[in-house]
């Protein structure tokens, strides 16, 4: 075996490990970030109404430097643990993120991808009315629907406006800040959030447009997409469903618009390679278009018609019917002797019926009287009542206990006796001593 064996060996492995972490590097999805935009404070282009997207632009007015001021501490007090400042390259947006540099003590970094869209041939109308407003407003609107290709007369499209905005955040993430607060302008935030999230609302933009310091949340990641948390103070709740399908339709039509721009982009640039991926790249998202927005589409209406399940009602106990409660409540209650241990383990002894209680039930009644009952219901195989018990119930000083035994109260102690099986026993065998005690019975009870 050669010496150089074992260190072949060794950088095989190496290799082998070292590419299959980048795999799996490359399977797990970016974190989410939280990526607050704030619109800067009021400029002297605002001041004046005049559509001003110069670079770097005015300076932001006193007012303006008030409401810095003002969202700066807003932020430092709402309890997130902001982690990076960054803000456009131009000069408003620099000016407006110094309060709240003071206040964490973080250093704001300038990307250019953040700077206002370019109005062309409409810098210097007014901002509030005319022309101006309408056709800087227009193309942005368009975009938003999906038509990114349309261009701003005299400035770039939509393509070219989502990319600068997307390789902005792209360095955030590599930088690995998880809660960045980026200072941006107004058209910027409104149509980038719309034309990217996937809850756009676009009601918003008539209902609340971004004013000086407005602050509008997302959440999410280049790879997996965004959402948007808040507006202006608004929270933003899930896509409803007609939402997400036009959010489908909407990349449907994108797809396309997007694999031509890069490919355009590559061929300015001259490198062979560059336009070869971009060109495999485009015909890929070509194929799969069509075939993730069937998918989205079925799996959107499928989750809206399925029903939701609420949690199943914990079960109640029947309720008392009051009338039976309250007769339960007031009726009398019978006190129960307490039994012996071995009287509760043993099994119910079946209610023998005897021919003694099946023909002389007036017996019973006579009997009934003498224990103090008030029902013949009420008897039971223990508490039933012998004859010897009734013979003894006319002589003095033997009394007749509640529960139906007879209970001697003389000196000699308590004779308890129950009608048991030699009772039944008796009545079998002797007819005449039972008609004889049956006689007995009524007189001592007459």
């Amino acid at each position: 075996m050669s010496l150089g064996s074992p260190r072949s060996s060794l950088k095989l492995l190496l290799t082998v490990v070292t590419a299959a972490l980048l795999w799996v590097a490359a399977a797990i999805p970016a974190a989410a970030l939280t990526v607050t935009f704030v619109r800067h404070g009021e400029s002297e282009g605002n001041a004046s109404g005049r559509i001003d997207t110069s670079v770097p632009g005015p300076a932001i007015t006193a007012s303006g430097l008030a409401q810095s001021q003002a969202v700066a501490a807003a932020l430092a007090n709402n309890g997130t643990a902001y982690d990076a400042i960054y803000t456009s390259n131009m000069l408003r947006t620099s000016q407006t993120a110094q309060p709240f540099a003071a206040l964490t003590g973080l250093t704001p970094i300038a990307l250019p991808g953040f700077r206002e869209i370019n109005a062309g041939i409409f810098e210097g109308s007014s901002e509030n009315s005319g022309l101006g407003r309408l056709g800087y407003g227009l193309t942005p609107a368009l975009w938003m629907l999906g038509a990114r290709s349309v261009p701003m007369l005299g400035g770039g499209n939509g393509n070219a406006f989502d990319a600068r905005v997307d390789g902005a955040l792209k360095v955030i993430e590599d930088s690995g800040a998880q809660n960045p607060v980026v200072f941006s302008h107004g058209a910027t935030i409104m149509f980038w959030t719309m034309m990217n999230v996937d809850n756009p609302d676009l009601g918003l933009l008539l209902r609340h447009r971004l004013d000086n310091t407005d602050v509008v949340v997302i959440e999410g990641s280049s790879e997996e997409g965004w959402t948007l948390k808040s507006w202006a103070g608004v929270d933003v709740g899930p896509a409803t469903l007609p939402t997400k399908l036009f959010v489908n339709v909407r990349d449907l039509v994108v797809a396309p618009q997007t694999a031509v721009y890069n490919v355009a982009q590559a061929f300015r640039t001259g490198d062979i390679a560059k336009i070869a991926t971009a060109i495999r790249n485009g015909v890929s998202t070509l194929v799969q278009a069509p075939i993730k927005f069937t998918g989205a589409v079925i799996r959107d209406v499928v989750d809206a018609l399925r029903p939701q399940r609420s949690p199943a009602a914990p079960q109640r106990a029947a309720e008392p019917d009051p009338t039976t409660t309250a007769a339960a409540l007031t009726a009398p209650q019978r006190a129960e002797p307490e039994a012996s241990d071995s009287e509760q383990d043993a099994a119910p002894v079946p209610k023998l019926r005897t021919s003694r209680t099946a023909k002389k039930p007036s017996r019973v009644s006579a009997i009934t009287e003498i224990a103090g009952g008030s029902n013949e219901d009420e008897l039971t195989e223990d508490a039933t009542v012998t004859r010897l018990d009734v013979k003894r119930a006319g002589r003095p000083g033997v009394a007749v206990a509640g529960g139906g035994k007879a209970t001697e109260t003389s000196d000699a102690g308590v004779d308890d006796t129950t009608t048991t099986t030699g009772s039944d026993d008796r009545a079998a065998g002797d007819g005449s001593a039972d008609d004889a005690d049956s006689a007995g019975s009524e007189k001592d009870a007459a």
